[in-house]
């Protein structure tokens, strides 16, 4: 299962992957910001999907921002919750839905 969607202008892609998938190695859920793709294991619970999704949403909104290599301090952090939260959650809704719950 894979799905296309759209964050600031770049295409990117989420695609389901066996827990075993070369890409994941000991993770859940991996960001490949050169192929703008976020591999997730297709054996995750709802919750547990989401949790991961959001994390590697926020890996994907520092890349696509030139803060991944920032050292964040609280402010900094501070600072970008408050601008960037609220898209990654909403952001998260709408692609579980879209992309785990579409596997029933």
């Amino acid at each position: 299962m894979e799905k296309e969607f759209t964050y600031n202008k770049s295409k990117w892609r989420v695609k389901l992957v066996d827990k075993d998938h070369e890409s994941l190695t000991s993770n859940f859920g991996l960001v490949d910001v050169f192929n703008q793709v976020i591999y997730m294991q297709d054996n995750l619970t709802p919750k547990v999907f989401r949790r991961i999704l959001t994390h590697e949403l926020v890996h994907m909104v520092l890349w696509e921002h030139g803060m991944e290599q920032v050292e964040i301090s609280d402010e900094i952090m501070a600072d970008f919750i408050s601008v960037h939260g609220e898209d990654i959650i909403t952001l998260s809704k709408r692609l579980t839905d879209e992309v785990y719950f579409s596997l029933d």
